[in-house]
């Protein structure tokens, strides 16, 4: 209710209206002094997520934003390319921005034949999936994809498309902030290596988050977008320890041993105070929610609209 007038909100697909318990956790946190902050919630949010996309939490990273999420992959491949034939990154025509200006920005920047690989709209008896898979062979290097058109809502099939990308060693990275909470997702099936969900649309969060997972075959090999304390060991081990007065600093500076795990990958700064608690709650509501069951329920209410829709001309 909005005003005390009746109001049937239909899009959560932008973005989702904060939950009474998602603002109650959000009021309670602004009201709570900063030593009474509870160090277990970055942990219970990253198991919470993870149980959403079949991912365990150690290997869930967080991040401000997807478009940090995604250009924190670019980046990382972009010191693939000079040692690699493959040139190519695979993109959706129209694709959300966020998961194209990271990939603009390394062709530009690395200006050695790296090119955009654009699959156009599908055709009438095409899918996007086809497609897709069409373009995938050993002259690509990624794959940036959504789970479905974030304009359109069609479907792409990324067990389909994970198991092509796995047969020609093509990294597959994934925006799936409009997905996670109302689509099942299972990273297992798909074998991504990053797949970045923002908390605002189906994970009923407030803006300001994106969840990310790092496949564990990365947790050595790639390096956080930022640097700073929160992704050390020295800081995540003996945080009691981290004090400047105890003349912690060597002649190289700062211990550089990273977290064992996709913690290496969270973004700097200390985590929010207000904000933690409330992506928790909405986490916490979005695990309760059976995505199949969902989409059923979804195909019932929308069968109609589209055979309405059809039926006046629209496809």
């Amino acid at each position: 209710r909005d005003s005390n007038k009746p109001v049937c909100y239909l899009n959560y697909a932008s973005k989702s209206p904060l939950h009474p318990t998602v603002q109650e956790a959000g009021c309670k946190a602004i009201h709570r002094p900063p030593w009474k902050r509870q160090q277990s919630e970055d942990q219970e949010v990253r198991h919470l997520f993870s149980s959403l996309i079949g991912a365990e939490g150690k290997d869930i990273a967080i991040m401000p934003s997807t478009a940090f999420a995604i250009t924190f992959a670019a980046n990382n491949v972009k010191k693939m390319v000079n040692d690699n034939k493959r040139k190519k990154i695979v993109l959706l025509q129209d694709q959300m921005n966020s998961a194209v200006y990271p990939w603009q920005y390394l062709v530009d920047d690395c200006n050695n034949g790296v090119e955009l690989d654009i699959v156009p709209y599908p055709q009438k008896g095409e899918t996007w999936t086809s497609a897709v898979i069409d373009r995938i062979d050993d002259t690509i290097l990624v794959a940036c994809l959504p789970p479905l058109h974030w304009s359109d809502g069609t479907l792409l099939d990324l067990v389909k498309i994970g198991e092509a990308c796995g047969n020609h060693n093509v990294l597959l990275v994934i925006d799936a902030t409009q997905a996670v909470g109302i689509l099942p997702i299972d990273v297992s099936n798909i074998g991504p290596a990053v797949l970045a969900s923002s908390v605002h649309k189906f994970l009923l969060g407030p803006v300001g988050m994106s969840l990310v997972y790092v496949s564990p075959t990365l947790h050595n090999l790639w390096e956080p977008l930022d640097q700073h304390g929160r992704s050390r060991v020295v800081e995540i081990d003996h945080p009691s320890s981290w004090d400047s007065a105890q003349n912690n600093m060597g002649p190289n500076g700062y211990s550089e041993e990273f977290a064992r795990d996709a913690r290496k990958f969270d973004s700097g700064g200390k985590s929010n105070n207000v904000l933690m608690p409330m992506v928790r709650a909405g986490l916490e509501l979005a695990t309760q929610v059976n995505a199949r069951s969902a989409q059923n329920e979804l195909k019932e209410l929308c069968t109609p609209l589209l055979t309405w829709a059809v039926s006046k001309g629209f496809s």
